[in-house]
């Protein structure tokens, strides 16, 4: 990602929110990793200057499945200014779209105003004026050099020597010790196919295999040869193994006659927005364009002939970070 890449100290994503039901939800909410460290606190700093604008404060809620939460390495936030889809929200947003931009900023100089006092920096373990020292001797003069002591090597007799083996008598010299291998019937011995070793060493004959009831007997002929369908002879009845399963799920939900799916990811009063979020959504080749109906941009992603297809792609998007609604 760009933020990881530049190395940024926060990180703050800005969007609309979406329900499917027009003019129902209303409010703004932040998102976050997980409710802990600085990262909260800049997601309520954030809600409470929006808050003070108009908007009705969702709070601050945990979504760590968002990639944009979850890949970054610094304090992330996800804040939806309002839903798209309800007008109070919309006027809200159109009418102080200045005030806005200017709250979400006091929330983040706030959160950095009050970041050391309420999370402060922890102290390394060791600094270069903490860490202890090894005494070092005194180098100025040769005589101070610490020395090894030498062996006294004046007279031979104070050499140091290797103890010797007394090597005068054959008998003295060390040997390796030898198994006794003298009588053959001490000699391990490895049991011959056919036979096994009993508890008194008697070797004991195998029984007999064709006294055994083979496994692989052959089934009683009933006179009537097995049915290509499946059937057991004699029977009538197909095998349960050979049972079709029925389908896990249909295997389309097709669009009425004419109709096709769309995934929608924004609308806009403004094509300026609608045409950076299409910009963004190219980037990462989804097949997105704009539609402009209603008095919206709406930027919309695929055409789908059944909704199978279409949920596919809304779940491909909701696991990139977007607020996603399918119609028709």
């Amino acid at each position: 990602m760009k933020a990881n890449a530049a190395g940024v100290d926060y990180f703050v994503s800005i969007h609309r929110n979406s329900f499917p039901t027009a003019n129902t939800a209303t409010g703004v909410e932040s998102l976050v990793y997980d409710k802990s460290g600085i990262k909260y606190l800049l997601g309520e700093n954030i809600n409470a200057a929006l808050e003070n604008i108009g908007f009705r404060n969702l709070g601050v809620k945990a979504r760590p499945n968002l990639i944009v939460l979850r890949r970054t390495r610094m304090p992330a936030v996800l804040v939806e200014v309002g839903f798209i889809n309800n007008e109070k929200d919309n006027a809200l947003f159109d009418a102080k779209f200045q005030e806005i931009a200017e709250a979400i900023a006091d929330g983040i100089t706030e959160t950095l105003d009050t970041q050391f006092e309420a999370f402060p920096q922890e102290e390394p373990a060791f600094s270069p004026d903490t860490m202890p020292r090894m005494p070092m001797p005194d180098m100025t003069a040769p005589d101070a050099w610490p020395r090894m002591p030498m062996p006294d090597m004046t007279t031979p007799d104070a050499w140091p020597r290797m103890p010797m083996h007394d090597m005068t008598a054959p008998d003295s010299w060390p040997r390796m010790p030898m198994p006794d291998m003298a009588p053959p019937d001490s000699w391990p011995r490895m049991p011959m196919p056919g036979t096994r070793t009993t508890p008194d060493s008697q070797p004991r004959q195998m029984p007999d295999a064709g006294t055994v009831p083979s496994r692989s007997a052959p089934m009683p002929d009933t006179g009537a040869a097995p049915s290509r369908s499946g059937e057991m002879p004699g029977t009538g009845t197909a095998p349960s193994r050979s049972a079709p399963m029925p389908p896990s799920r249909p295997v389309t939900r097709p669009a009425p006659s004419g109709a096709v799916y769309h995934v929608q990811t924004g609308a806009f009063r403004n094509e300026v927005y609608a045409k950076r979020l299409l910009q963004e959504l190219l980037s990462m080749d989804f097949p997105a364009f704009i539609q402009d109906s209603g008095g919206y941009y709406r930027v919309l992603v695929g055409s789908f002939d059944n909704l199978d297809d279409a949920a596919d792609m809304e779940n491909k998007l909701k696991s990139t970070g977007y607020a996603t609604i399918i119609i028709l």
